[in-house]
């Protein structure tokens, strides 16, 4: 194994501990190891500088017991792995884009054509049939005699890959858990919660309906560009209203406030930090009140559209009152339940 600082280790499983530590670079000097694998009664170790073996046998404290595959001098390799009785590495590094891969035996080192020139991340063995491929945007599986079998694209997000019986699951940054057979996806495994985990304020209604937003501002109050985001438990269920999923939140960041008309328990507005005013009433989109609409005004010192309304309130006559952020006014209200082409403005005779 190699620890955190991908040196090569040798762990006690029943003691939980390192037994020992390899440094076989130049002199005995720290080299850094990325895989490794026993492989014939030797330990191969992939590094930043090549390949190195050294007998089971032998004494692997001493770094004059390792020796370095010639055929590869200087190159970096991040895996190595074993299948149908063959031993492969990959060259290239996480930050390549160009990988290529190659057999290992005693007297030359093909180039697995297949494997090279792409985008490696990484690879599973599943059963003894089938070897899995991660590459930036798609995953393969090869047989035994490393001949394609299937292939699917997935997101460029992607994080890991695991297979069980005849079944592949992945998981990356925008899809929950995907379970696959051969090429077909069978279904998407999610929690039943928020689609991230970040929440920056919350509001139940008086029907039990939690509101939950992740925007907010950095130290200096100025707009942090949180995705615009909305999310909604009611009877225990999740709705996850998402910017690039939702067309009418699209464009929108830094949802930071959530405020339900205290008459109606439909009608929810969400106060945002650059992005105006958003109003939800239960049946259609997300309605977007700004300069165009509404008495809000636009921050003048700034040379792109910056609509600041971060905090909504209603008072007991049922007015609504709505921030406005570096403008003049500052604030806004709209009076008494009228309709919203009817507002009335606060002191100045603007409208809301």
């Amino acid at each position: 194994a190699s620890d955190v600082y991908k040196r090569q280790v040798e762990l006690n499983t029943d003691k939980a501990e390192i037994t020992d530590t390899y440094q076989f670079g130049d002199n005995g000097s720290t080299i850094f190891v990325n895989s490794s694998l026993i492989y014939n009664n030797f330990l191969y170790s992939a590094t930043d500088e090549g390949i190195y073996k050294a007998p089971i046998s032998g004494n692997l404290l001493d770094f004059n017991t390792w020796s370095k595959i010639a055929f590869f001098p200087t190159e970096s390799f991040q895996k190595l792995f074993a299948f149908n009785q063959n031993l492969y590495a990959m060259s290239g590094s996480s930050s390549t884009t160009n990988d290529s891969a190659f057999q290992i035996n005693n007297t030359s080192f093909p180039s697995i054509k297949q494997f090279s020139g792409k985008d490696f991340k990484d690879l599973y063995q599943h059963n003894s049939q089938e070897l899995i491929f991660t590459y930036k945007d798609s995953i393969t599986a090869y047989d035994q005699n490393l001949s394609p079998i299937y292939s699917f694209e997935h997101n460029d997000g992607f994080s890991s890959v695991k297979t069980a019986n005849d079944e592949i699951f992945t998981v990356d940054t925008y899809r929950p858990l995907a379970k696959y057979k051969n090429f077909s996806i069978l279904e998407d495994i999610k929690p039943n919660g928020p689609f991230e985990k970040g929440v920056f304020a919350l509001k139940v209604s008086s029907e039990g309906v939690l509101w939950a937003v992740p925007g907010g501002f950095d130290g200096a109050y100025n707009s942090a560009f949180n995705p615009g985001r909305i999310y909604k438990n009611e009877n225990g269920n999740w709705t996850n209203y998402v910017d690039f999923i939702t067309p009418s939140l699209n464009g929108k960041f830094d949802i930071m406030s959530v405020t339900i008309n205290p008459n109606d328990p439909n009608d929810v507005y969400f106060g945002t930090f650059g992005t105006a005013l958003l109003r939800y009433d239960g049946q259609n989109a997300f309605k977007t009140y700004d300069d165009n609409n509404s008495s809000l005004q636009q921050r003048q010192d700034v040379v792109w559209d910056w609509t600041g309304a971060p905090s909504v309130a209603f008072d007991e006559d049922n007015n609504m009152w709505v921030t406005n952020s570096y403008t003049t006014g500052c604030l806004s209200v709209r009076v008494g339940a009228v309709s919203y082409t009817h507002l009335r403005a606060h002191e100045t005779g603007r409208n809301l």
